[in-house]
């Protein structure tokens, strides 16, 4: 069981108060430099080849990746049977149980290794010992403040071998501490001394840790495994892993989660890839499995199976060096110094300022022996240090002068630029020269194109290559030697564990007028001849290129533009999307220089009520990507139907030969029809109704957050379900919500005008004919820890929407079928053929190229929950690096005779070929695809829209969620209704 860390208020009663929140390095989203934690070999390449944007080169964070299991607190054997106390409510798991699966018997296996390692424990412990940890800086003459979560692992390692030497107890890093014995007797406000590792001074730490009189019943997971209880034993679980990570913590740089060893390869302009390691705590299955069957064998063997999840993870470091080199780096060279105060020196240093705002720098003072270091926070690249000025004892002097002045100490550089560190109203000015950058110093900058490219090459291994790294990870580690390990009996097996696993078949694909889809040899690529429902003829479109031409007639080089993509797209492809007449030209008479310039023009086809509008981009506009403003102005404003394509990918394919087999217009006419009310290709009847119910409605929901360090940005709901009998064709509705709220809180609206829409468009006759009779939901970002509460809220918002919609157009009782899962696509679970890289071997099942499983392949045995039913899904083609599952959990089920385990695998899979933007399988369902990519658009509706929210921390956070209610809700009773009408009328012009 895994899930997001969260705030162990339950189990840490009686501990000391106070606790500090997780900080918004662990809680946020992935940042892009460190591409979902993983390597971005694992993530599917974006099918959206066609509608440019900066992000479809690096999947957004948004986030949501796996995080450890932290499991509910235990009791005594005695107290399991009772109910659980309202404090677990969260922490109870009424999910449902797994069925009897045949699909082992009908679906070839495969016997492959996944990174978990198996742990053991030595039986005779059985509890731990709970402490409380205060851990306060103290400073001469200032009153004592919180320990930096930096230095806290060192600060209990100096106490430990100050006080207690013959001991090692585990530390969470936090305020808790656990051991397998009492621990002496402590005294009030011990001391220990560290040195910074940034500015090599010494600290001085003032801890207290006291024994809270609580015990960790190891008994609790057994319990649990065996279904004697269904509160989740978290804090047994909760323990181990804080005894697990003991050892990552003594060597390795922790960030956030994961741990750290060191520079990988330079990703160039002041970046490095750092490589690491994730680890996580797992409870698997109980007793012995079978490898040619997914039925456990009734054992007498109830143990419970613990396992360690260990991956490789990359993470983009700045390198540490001094500004002066890093200008030189980034080409963003300083002015030589002149004779003279040339205090109307301009230059530009966007470079500088866009590497350094946000990063910690160590300011070396000058004339101080030995020499003092401060870090401080970048706010800004300011002026020289000649051109900024402020009031010195009664006269007002340059910093340059200060520095001769008050520190004795002669810039080199005058005119070289200043740092602005510390708050707006007590600004500091540090010069440059005695500036660098410090060590050990994850950044979330976004990386540039080559950065990008480099993290890639870095990083894009195949299977047997990853596997290596992960065990070598596993080996420096060094887990089995490890004192506190030993102290609390635990070992980790140090070869992966074997599993078996089975591949589903892939399902007969139709086009047009049912006939077959023809899929490439051994894959799950397949090439259309003609859509299997082209969209009606488009009467009325227009091409716009926004190339600038100041000439009242189409340049001849825009003319064959606009006509060689014409012709490509509705005579030579051959697909069946028809124009009925020649488009209207567009191009802008002056330059495009800014986003302002970018609406005015875009404003001219607002007279004209076009069905499609196709726009061609050429690059950045006044240094930034256009696409959002594009659709922000087709969307939102004008209302119009667009697709964007990247100037030069055409002219390319143009050069190339402009053969209508080329991918590019393949793709964009496959988004086309799709946006214009088209289905492209559907599931052969005869298999879908063998997995499909008739009147069914599948549904998709993601929450998109905002990043690491975003203020005044909110989150985006969107939620996405079928309204046709091939499950291809989806409409969309979105809410805004307060920043970082993961719950949908509008869900119950939302689903009742899935359901109205879905009537509304039904081919049935009667009112029962027309109704979903099963609502399938798959959603998308929860984490563990977060699945009792969406089943308590959302599976409810969706029960109650379906009895409402029913009462307010007067039909009979109305209860549908619902099915709710979980889809989990940032693991890390990976599953490696017993094949090397190298070898010319072909195994059935395994790619011979990649060496990767192959689509279809599932495992729902050995690592999978002890009772309830989930399970890992790969059903992407994974060309390069290491293929990444889908973790699938089931929070819900009403009915389990015609939507049991084998038909809910085998629906998951077959829709993963129902995504429109490409002809092949992708690594989730369509659905949560369409949702993912709603949230995404969405959020561009609502830039700067609440900016005038007071986020400070000086505010009471309470009002200023009051704040973030009050303005959520205007724009969902203004934005989301305008352009209602819009979306209705064109449910998937977002794809």
């Amino acid at each position: 069981m895994g899930g997001k860390k969260k705030d162990r208020k339950n189990a840490k009663k009686g501990a000391a108060k106070g606790r500090s929140q997780q900080s918004a390095e662990d809680e946020s989203n992935p940042p892009l430099a460190d591409l979902h934690i993983s390597s971005p070999s694992e993530v599917e390449s974006n099918p959206d080849e066609s509608d440019y944007t900066e992000s479809d080169s690096v999947t957004d964070s948004a986030s949501k990746a796996s995080s450890p299991p932290l499991l509910s607190p235990s009791s005594d054997k005695s107290d399991l049977e009772k109910q659980p106390s309202p404090d677990d409510i969260n922490n109870l798991e009424d999910f449902p149980k797994r069925t009897e699966s045949t699909l082992g018997s009908t679906c070839p296996n495969l016997a492959v290794y996944v990174n978990y390692f198996e742990i053991k424990i030595d039986p005779k412990i059985t509890t731990y010992n709970q402490y409380s940890v205060d851990i306060k800086m103290v400073k001469t003459g200032r009153e004592d403040k919180d320990c930096p979560k930096a230095l806290r692992w060192k600060a209990m390692e100096a106490y430990r071998l100050k006080f207690m030497p013959g001991r090692h107890p585990a530390y969470d890093g936090d305020q808790m501490m656990i051991a397998t014995k009492p621990l002496r007797e402590t005294a009030p406000d011990e001391t220990v001394t560290l040195e910074d590792i940034q500015t090599e001074e010494g600290i001085t730490l003032k801890i207290n840790v006291n024994n809270v009189n609580k015990k960790v019943k190891l008994e609790s997971i057994r319990q649990f495994a065996n279904e004697k209880t269904k509160v989740a034993p978290q804090e047994a679980m909760q323990s181990l892993d804080w005894i697990l990570r003991q050892a990552g913590n003594s060597n390795h740089l922790k960030v956030g989660r994961n741990f750290y060893t060191g520079e990988l390869s330079d990703l160039k302009d002041g970046m490095a890839l750092w490589q690491g390691l994730f680890q996580s705590t797992y409870l698997g299955r109980c007793g012995d499995l079978s490898s040619s069957s997914n039925k456990p064998k009734k054992s007498t063997d109830k143990d419970p199976k613990l396992y360690l999840n260990v991956d490789a993870v990359y993470k983009a470091f700045a390198r540490p060096q001094s500004i002066e080199n890093l200008a030189k780096v980034l080409n963003n060279e300083l002015p030589q110094q002149t004779t003279g105060n040339n205090r109307n020196q301009s230059c530009d240093f966007t470079k500088l300022q866009n590497y350094l705002k946000g990063l910690k720098i160590i300011y070396s003072v000058p004339k101080t022996a030995p020499q003092r270091k401060i870090v401080y926070i970048v706010r800004e690249v300011a002026q020289s240090a000649n051109n900024i000025s402020f009031i010195y004892g009664e006269k007002r002097v340059t910093v340059a002068e200060y520095m001769h002045k008050a520190k004795e100490y002669r810039l080199q550089h005058a005119d070289w630029p200043c740092l602005a560190v510390g708050s707006r109203d007590k600004t500091l000015y540090l010069p440059v020269e005695l500036c660098s950058v410090a060590k050990n110093q994850v950044t979330t900058k976004r990386l540039n194109e080559k950065q990008k490219n480099k993290m890639i090459e870095g990083t894009l291994v195949k299977p047997g290559a990853r596997k290596q790294m992960i065990l070598d990870q596993l080996n420096r580690l060094n887990l089995n030697q490890n004192p506190c390990m030993k102290e609390f009996g635990i070992t980790v097996e140090t070869s992966m564990t074997s599993v078996a696993g089975w591949h589903l078949s892939r399902p007969p694909l139709t086009e047009h007028k049912k006939n077959t889809v023809h899929f490439v040899t051994n894959t799950t690529c397949w090439k259309l001849n003609k859509l299997a429902s082209p969209s009606n003829i488009i009467k009325s479109w227009a091409m716009v290129d926004l190339l600038e031409n100041s000439s009242e007639t189409i340049t001849y080089e825009q003319q064959q533009l606009f006509n060689d993509v014409q012709a490509q797209l509705f005579v030579r492809l051959k697909l069946g999307v028809f124009v009925k007449i020649k488009p209207d030209y567009y191009w802008p008479k002056q330059e495009v220089a800014n986003k302002m310039d970018l609406r005015e023009f875009l404003r001219t086809l607002a007279p004209k009520k076009y069905d499609l509008v196709i726009i061609f981009i050429h690059g950045k506009i006044d240094g930034e990507d256009s696409y959002g403003t594009i659709k922000q102005m087709m969307d939102q404003e004008l209302k119009l139907v667009s697709q964007c394509i990247l100037r030069s990918r055409v002219i390319d394919a143009h050069k190339k030969g402009g053969s209508p087999e080329s991918p590019v217009y393949y793709q964009i006419m496959l988004k086309i029809n799709a946006k214009m009310g088209g289905t492209n290709y559907g599931i052969e009847e005869l298999a879908k109704n063998m997995v499909f119910q008739p009147r069914t409605m599948i549904m998709g929901a993601d929450v998109t957050h905002p990043g690491a360090g975003s203020t005044n940005v909110a989150s985006f709901a969107a939620v996405t379900a079928s309204y046709d009998s091939d499950f291809f064709r989806y409409h969309m509705n979105w809410r805004v919500q307060p920043p970082r709220e993961e719950i949908i809180a509008d869900l119950k609206e939302m689903t009742k005008e899935h359901i109205l829409f879905y009537y509304k468009h039904s081919t049935g006759t009667t009112a029962n004919q027309k109704k979903p009779q099963y609502i399938i939901f798959y959603r998308d970002g929860v984490s563990d820890t977060q699945f009792a509460e969406v089943k308590r809220k959302e599976v409810k918002a969706i029960q109650e929407a379906c009895k409402e919609v029913a009462a307010q157009n007067r039909w009979e009782a109305y209860k549908p079928i619902i099915i709710f899962l979980v889809v989990q696509k940032r693991n890390h679970a990976r599953f490696f053929p017993k094949i090397s890289d190298d070898s010319n071997t072909v195994i059935p099942g395994v790619d011979p190229t990649s060496k990767n499983v192959k689509p279809g392949f599932f495992v729902d045995t050995v690592i999978t929950h002890p009772w309830q039913m989930d399970f890992f899904l790969v059903s992407q083609i994974a060309a390069m690096g290491t293929a990444c599952p889908a973790r699938y959990r089931l929070l819900h089920r009403d009915e389990t005779k015609l939507m049991n385990d084998d038909i809910i695998k085998k629906m998951t899979y077959y829709l993963c070929f129902l995504y429109t933007r490409c002809n092949k399988s992708v690594s989730y369902p369509a659905p949560t695809y369409y949702a993912h990519l709603a949230a995404a658009r969405v959020k561009l509706y609502c830039n700067n829209k609440f900016d005038n929210i007071d986020t400070s921390a000086e505010r009471n956070k309470d009002e200023i969620y009051q704040d973030w209610l009050a303005a959520t809700r205007q724009v969902n009773n203004t934005t989301v209704r305008d352009m209602k009408d819009f979306i209705d009328n064109n449910p998937m012009y977002y794809v």
